[in-house]
């Protein structure tokens, strides 16, 4: 039985022989299966998952290899439901039990991320931090508004790359409070899914070319930048918006 996140976990291989004077070199191997492992345990995000895969190496470095399947994964200020798919090649420190992942392959939606990184402990500080680094490049913007919005549909829709940094630290402070976040993207042939919010559009677009505006018109949009997210506040540095017959460069806070 797991603690943290509450699971459980069958086992089966070979350990040992224990090496007396540096235990840490006893040798470990087999395979495993992880079953309802609660992901909302400390808050902020959720889900069921399960997972398999195999290890070998020895105690202070156990290399895994696996695959993990979250049904209903979402993030607590959202609400919406994903299927979020993995395939990951890690490592753990099994004499102090930090985890560092080398690649995952993650999937939800119709997007596609690739992760590394580490969940472990820091000097100084008690529990273990999360430090991840993601990338996509042919993303949904719509994927990744959607963890974090209650609605039926995402604000927007369109193809994003997205390169970050994000550090996850233990506590209880609320997720989008405690969570840090380094991003630049890209959104291509982007559109917005609330009607008076793309007719504005569609308008700032047609008086920039100085045309009537085609009421069947749906103007695409380009948005690019970087945002750094920090206590709860998003602040966006190099942002601009394109559309046809116009480019408007920004920056700003959004809480």
């Amino acid at each position: 039985s797991n603690p943290e996140p509450p699971g459980e976990i069958s086992a089966r291989g070979k350990f040992g022989v224990w090496i007396h004077g540096a235990p840490g070199d006893t040798p470990i191997s087999g395979e495993y299966t992880f079953q309802n492992a609660d992901l909302g345990f400390n808050g902020g995000i959720g889900g069921t998952m399960d997972s398999k895969g195999k290890y070998s190496g020895v105690l202070k470095h156990v290399d895994i290899t696996g695959d993990t399947q979250v049904p209903d994964f979402n993030v607590e200020t959202g609400g919406r439901k994903f299927k979020l798919v993995t395939h990951y090649d890690a490592y753990v420190d099994a004499t102090r039990g930090d985890t560092f992942l080398k690649r995952v392959d993650a999937r939800f939606g119709r997007t596609n991320l690739t992760v590394a990184g580490s969940v472990a402990g820091a000097k100084g500080r008690k529990g273990k931090a999360a430090l991840l680094d993601l990338a996509t490049r042919q993303g949904r913007i719509e994927d990744i508004l959607g963890l974090f919005v209650s609605s039926p549909r995402a604000p927007m829709s369109g193809a994003v790359s997205l390169k970050a940094k994000t550090e996850i630290p233990p506590g209880d402070e609320e997720f989008l409070r405690k969570v840090k976040f380094q991003a630049v993207f890209g959104i291509d042939d982007g559109s917005f899914t609330q009607p008076e919010t793309q007719k504005n559009v569609n308008e700032l677009s047609a008086g920039a070319r100085g045309e009537k505006m085609d009421e069947a018109e749906t103007v695409l949009t380009g948005l690019k930048g970087s945002v750094k997210l920090e206590g709860g506040v998003a602040t966006f540095t190099d942002l601009s918006f394109g559309v046809p017959g116009a480019t408007a460069h920004m920056h700003g806070t959004y809480n």
